[in-house]
């Protein structure tokens, strides 16, 4: 009895020495994914900086040869993004309560029709 319950503690130690080196294993690989990520984060962040300062750059010529103000940004952006946006939003809006595909139907330019 007494060897048996030694071979069972020795199984029990050797079973969490294999997990301890299993989850030093996951820990090492846990922290080489954090650091990729940490620098992926870090590219990706100076990436942004520069073309905001590009953008910047752009628009603050632009407005220096009058070719572009701030009514004009705004003009834009409704038009190029927030109306496809809308749009969008809309369309899906349509499917749901239709019960059907948004690529089942199509949207006219001024949204008032739909075929």
């Amino acid at each position: 009895m007494a060897i048996l319950t030694m071979v069972a503690g020795l199984l029990l130690a050797v079973g969490l020495l294999i997990r301890e080196h299993q989850l030093q294993r996951q820990r090492r690989q846990d922290a080489d994914l954090h650091r990729q990520l940490a620098s992926a984060l870090a590219d990706h962040r100076n990436q942004l900086r520069r073309t905001q300062e590009d953008l910047y750059v752009m628009r603050a010529l632009l407005e220096e040869k009058h070719l572009l103000d701030a009514h004009d940004v705004a003009r834009g952006r409704i038009r190029l993004v927030e109306g496809p946006r809308r749009a969008a939003a809309e369309r899906e809006h349509l499917a749901r309560s239709l019960g059907v595909q948004a690529t089942q139907f199509v949207i006219d330019e001024d949204l008032e029709k739909v075929h």
